[in-house]
């Protein structure tokens, strides 16, 4: 068995850090991690299995210290950690260790009130595309599951065909009378005019989305006969790579900066300690 790393400063939109490691069992396989993130925080992993040719995302947070800088932004700087962290392995191991890398999406925010929603539904429902379609061109993991999901662009182009007050036992029970109001008069002019399902969502917008049928849009979801798949797929030969720059970092330089950064921390605590 033996085990090898290599440390990278990537530097693309923003500056990141990837930690690459290979370790080679007993039997020669060759099992391959990717972390990217800063030094001190390592922010989306993904396993490469070269005799699959396939990988796997198994852990995705946000964080503004993600970024070398520690400034990365919230959404913009997802995409941008997500696409270097792809872009990398497309180049590293593309096409003959790498084709295609899965994810799940299983993201969810809790609403001003509290309730969890689901992102998938909510950022479909108002784009048409769930967010993975928009940003990486994904689909769903099986050819049974993508047909599944192209059927919902029909259905959501179907007219309107619900009662209002139907309707309205998917809101939420925190709908004050100012925003039902609103909400009634989008969803009767929509319904005259012979509009379609996602142009309602659309004239709705996301705080109604969120805040008044997040924590419904599963059971809505149901009624409307939609199907969606929390495992998504990203073959690379449909994937454009974005461009970014690379540096080696050797272990004595990033052990210094780690010893550097102990220090620091060492030096915060005693001077606080002395204010105390």
């Amino acid at each position: 068995m033996s085990f090898h790393q290599n440390n990278y400063r990537i530097k693309s939109k923003n500056d990141f850090f990837i930690k690459e490691q290979l370790l080679i069992d007993f039997s020669g396989n060759t099992n391959i991690s990717l972390l990217i993130g800063s030094i001190k925080r390592g922010c989306i992993e993904m396993n490469i299995k070269p005799t699959q040719q396939l990988a796997h995302c198994s852990h995705l947070e946000y964080n503004e210290k993600c970024s070398m800088n520690g400034l990365l932004k919230r959404g913009q700087g997802t995409i941008d950690m997500l696409n270097t962290i792809f872009s990398f392995a497309k180049n590293s191991y593309y096409p003959k260790e790498l084709q295609s890398i899965t994810l799940e999406d299983d993201s969810y925010i809790y609403n001003n009130f509290g309730k969890k929603v689901y992102l998938y539904w909510a950022y479909y429902l108002t784009n048409g595309k769930t967010w993975y379609e928009t940003h990486f061109n994904a689909i769903p993991y099986t050819n049974a599951e993508t047909n599944l999901y192209l059927e919902n662009k029909t259905k959501l182009n179907m007219p309107i065909n619900m009662e209002w007050q139907l309707f309205t036992s998917y809101l939420g029970p925190y709908t004050n009378e100012i925003k039902l109001s609103m909400i009634k008069n989008i969803f009767e002019n929509e319904k005259e005019k012979g509009s379609s399902w996602q142009t309602l969502f659309n004239q709705l917008g996301q705080d109604v989305i969120y805040n008044y049928l997040g924590h419904n849009l599963n059971a809505l979801a149901i009624k409307l006969d939609l199907f969606m798949s929390k495992n998504w797929i990203i073959h690379l030969d449909n994937y454009l790579a974005t461009p970014y720059e690379q540096i080696r970092i050797t272990d004595d330089f990033l052990n210094s900066i780690q010893g550097r950064i102990a220090q620091m921390k060492c030096g915060y605590r005693v001077a606080r300690q002395e204010t105390i």
